[in-house]
């Protein structure tokens, strides 16, 4: 079994700002979930992060520039198997608060050149182009984190 064997309670991403949840019973227990993602985590691991025996919350470390890697947030829950795990994927506080407000700058730039009887192409193509840059930026790097910490946290 692994993560691609189960569908999300959820999974949402708009194009402003990205979110996804998913829900995976394994038989393992919290603490034997935890110490399984304590060896990825730290330095020269491939997430950083913190791990407790309730949930955590990892980030993917690369070497390239990417500032949609989600951050990976979970819970352990009891579950019918075992453990009931709670996970969503997000952009960190500080991309979402940078993204929050470009949208909001373009938009209102937008707002002025549709009041002006203008069509407003400029503003309506930087949001445009903003939408396409953080889904595709954020859904290649989601994919890959899905997968990883999916097949971690329920592989037997």
């Amino acid at each position: 079994m692994n993560a691609d064997d189960h569908q999300p309670l959820s999974a949402f991403c708009s194009p402003v700002i990205p979110y996804e949840r998913y829900v995976w019973d394994t038989p393992a227990s919290p603490t034997e979930l935890a110490q399984r993602l304590e060896k990825i985590t730290g330095s020269d691991r491939t997430y950083r992060g913190r791990v407790q025996a309730t949930g955590f919350e990892v980030q993917r470390v690369i070497t390239y520039r990417n500032s949609f890697v989600p951050v990976a947030a979970g819970r352990f829950l009891p579950g019918p198997q075992g453990t009931r795990v709670i996970m969503s994927l997000r952009v960190s506080g500080g991309t979402a608060v940078l993204l929050g407000f470009w949208l909001t700058v373009v938009g209102r730039f937008l707002g002025l050149e549709l009041g002006r009887g203008n069509w407003g192409l400029i503003p309506l193509g930087m949001l445009l182009f903003t939408a396409v840059m953080v889904v595709a930026a954020y859904k290649t790097e989601a994919k890959i984190a899905r997968r990883e910490l999916g097949e971690l946290l329920t592989h037997r």
